[in-house]
């Protein structure tokens, strides 16, 4: 229950086991009925939100945690930002995603929609002299409610992802990519 769990919380900060607590996965309702429930018990209440997040997938934290999050002054760490490396361009078709050690995550990703984030995105990188994953990245941060995105690699040369922070997109490069992203009663 709300109340077990945030008591929980409590219990551990005290014993400084943890400082402060975030959440994941969990719904808008919940999050607020135990920002509520803290709040009127004077209990540690959650600092940060853990949604997905990125280019293809943005319908759900946009609609349902981003006025949330900005009201309750959550930071945001979004996951998955990469999209399992989709929007690094790395595969460039279908083939190639499903011949991937990730073709699981990716074959979602092999419509008619992925296929114009990616245009959208290599023209972003073209202009901006970066690649597509920095421009992913970058996009995330454009938006006001996000701290920081999470984002993996596999090999240090990867690690040019944090270029992401040097490139400040203008809005034509934001309108071209939220156009080309634009979600569907499915995203």
């Amino acid at each position: 229950s709300v109340e077990e769990t945030m008591e929980t919380y409590s219990q551990l900060i005290t014993e400084g086991k943890i400082r402060y607590i975030a959440t994941s996965n969990m719904s808008p309702n919940r999050i607020i009925e135990s920002i509520e429930y803290s709040h009127n018990h004077n209990l540690p209440e959650y600092m940060a939100l853990q949604p997905e997040y990125n280019l293809y997938k943005r319908k759900e934290y946009e609609q349902n945690f981003q006025t949330l999050a900005m009201e309750q002054n959550l930071a945001v760490m979004p996951y998955f930002t990469l999209a399992a490396g989709f929007l690094t361009a790395k595969y460039k078709t279908v083939v190639e995603m499903r011949q991937s050690a990730r073709a699981a995550h990716l074959d979602g990703f092999a419509n008619e929609r992925g296929d114009r984030i990616l245009k959208a995105l290599t023209a972003v990188a073209n202009e901006y002299n970066a690649t597509e994953a920095q421009i992913a990245l970058a996009w995330i941060l454009c938006n006001p409610s996000i701290t920081a995105p999470i984002a993996s690699v596999s090999n240090p040369q990867q690690l040019d992802i944090l270029k992401c922070t040097e490139i400040k997109l203008n809005q034509e490069a934001i309108n071209l990519l939220n156009k080309a992203s634009t979600y569907d009663n499915k995203s």
